[in-house]
């Protein structure tokens, strides 16, 4: 809510909901209704179905793995700001290595500590998709929705970038934030804490330099309405996993 107030009060034209070139400003009810929505439908699944909660059986171990991948999740947006190598080549392997590589070595040792609830119902595996469809639609798909442009950028580099920034943000970030720390915050910290947790740290994770063109307090407010809500998609019915945020992303 006050990140919301921030940007009505700071950013009364919109936001920029990326920091490519040419990235237009998006109105704040364009970057809203969608997660809204989303929300709403992942409320209006059944009730009945039980919760996807992970079990533990070494609280301990898990505790430490847990408290490691938040390490790991500071030290990204820390080593990015300092090096700014956002826009260059060395973004990808700085990113694979801090958010995948020591946090896959991380998890290997105490993955048998943990147990990841998997679907029982054929509704949970597809009912996503339909929050998926209609979020897509909305925010990407819809006619009010502003469209980036690429003129002058070489065909072959939007191609490397785009398949880079699919395969490291569409997978690697969402096994990082989505399977592994939000999983491990969830058992130790309850089901919203670790939602509330990973959301943060996946938002915070998207600072980078002042794109908003007001200030680091409108940047920061930004990244937590667009990022944040995002990351409170998969857990807002009770028996979604974290299908919705990793098949979106």
């Amino acid at each position: 809510m006050l990140a919301l107030i921030v940007l009505l009060t700071l950013s009364t034209d919109g936001i920029r909901q990326s920091s490519d070139p040419g990235s237009p400003i998006t109105p704040l009810w364009v970057v809203l209704v969608p997660p809204l929505v989303a929300i709403s439908l992942t409320r209006a699944l059944p009730w009945s179905a039980p919760a996807l909660e992970p079990t533990v059986s070494n609280a301990r171990a898990i505790r430490r793995s847990g408290m490691a991948l938040l390490v790991c999740a500071v030290l990204f947006p820390l080593v990015i700001g300092i090096t700014e190598i956002d826009d260059s080549a060395e973004y990808f392997p700085a990113k694979v290595v801090i958010l995948d590589g020591i946090p896959a070595a991380l998890v290997w040792r105490s993955c048998r500590n943990i147990k990841i609830a998997r679907p029982r119902m054929a509704w949970q595996w597809w009912a996503p998709i339909v929050v998926i469809v209609v979020w897509t639609i909305l925010s990407q798909a819809s006619p009010w929705i502003a469209v980036p442009t690429f003129q002058g950028v070489d065909l072959g580099y939007l191609i490397v970038g785009a398949t880079l920034t699919a395969l490291t943000a569409g997978v690697g970030e969402e096994l990082f934030y989505r399977y592994w720390l939000q999983t491990r915050a969830e058992a130790l910290l309850g089901r919203w804490g670790g939602v509330v947790l990973a959301s943060f740290a996946f938002a915070i994770m998207h600072l980078g330099g002042d794109r908003q063109g007001n200030g680091l307090l409108v940047e920061i407010a930004a990244v937590i309405i667009v990022q944040g809500s995002f990351g409170i998609m998969p857990r807002a019915g009770e028996a979604t996993s974290n299908r919705v945020p990793e098949m979106t992303h």
